[in-house]
């Protein structure tokens, strides 16, 4: 398949590539700051940029009449009206983070939401220094899923890829439900994944929940 990816150059970027590319996919279109490389139309669009290209993007996925998949965090409402907006007419695929271990965390917490009465939470997530949203959009879309009053504590320290923690304590016992990311190339191998799935579907806003069902 033809992938296109914005925000090529950066560290995501350039996994992305390295990833798709040893799959056997070309990327076909490249997109960052310094450069745009247009070498044949691509199916797809993956965006793992930043808030403020998410205009552009969309723009470039109605452009190439392709599903646009976005992994860009630390959207605000603005973003998500465009977002909105562009899955009348494109198949978008969004998540805040495309490692299917952390889709295990979510169903894990959602499955025992219900049963926390009494139970005190927490979350520590600790991510690279160059990391600029804080706590991550992964750590914000957890505290969504287990849905009780949880303190969130965000480090940043050099060469971390992402880990999260949601600890659980009551009298006597304490639970720790965590995720580590060992390389970027989880979330690689996500998004190409979710590429892959999107491709061909009608027009509307999917997710993780979506493609696994």
């Amino acid at each position: 398949m033809n992938i296109g990816i914005i925000g090529s150059q950066g560290r995501m970027g350039q996994e992305l590539q390295a990833w798709f590319e040893a799959e056997g996919h070309v990327v076909s279109y490249r997109k960052d700051v310094e450069e745009e490389i247009l070498k044949e139309v691509p199916q797809c669009l993956v965006d793992f940029s930043k808030a403020s290209a998410i205009e552009s993007s969309i723009d470039l996925a109605k452009k190439f009449s392709c599903p646009l998949v976005i992994g860009t965090t630390a959207l605000d409402k603005d973003h998500w009206d465009l977002i909105y907006k562009a899955a009348h007419s494109l198949p978008v695929f969004y998540s805040a983070n495309y490692s299917m271990g952390i889709y295990l965390f979510h169903k894990m917490l959602r499955s025992i939401k219900d049963q926390l009465s009494g139970w005190s939470a927490g979350m520590v997530e600790i991510h690279h220094q160059q990391k600029k949203d804080k706590p991550s959009g992964t750590a914000l879309a957890l505290k969504d899923s287990i849905e009780v009053p949880i303190d969130v504590q965000a480090l940043r320290l050099k060469g971390v890829p992402g880990e999260h923690t949601v600890i659980l304590t009551q009298a006597g016992e304490t639970l720790r439900i965590e995720h580590r990311a060992l390389s970027r190339v989880v979330f690689a191998q996500g998004a190409l994944q979710c590429a892959l799935w999107v491709v061909g579907q009608p027009p509307g806003l999917y997710s993780m929940d979506d493609m696994m069902k």
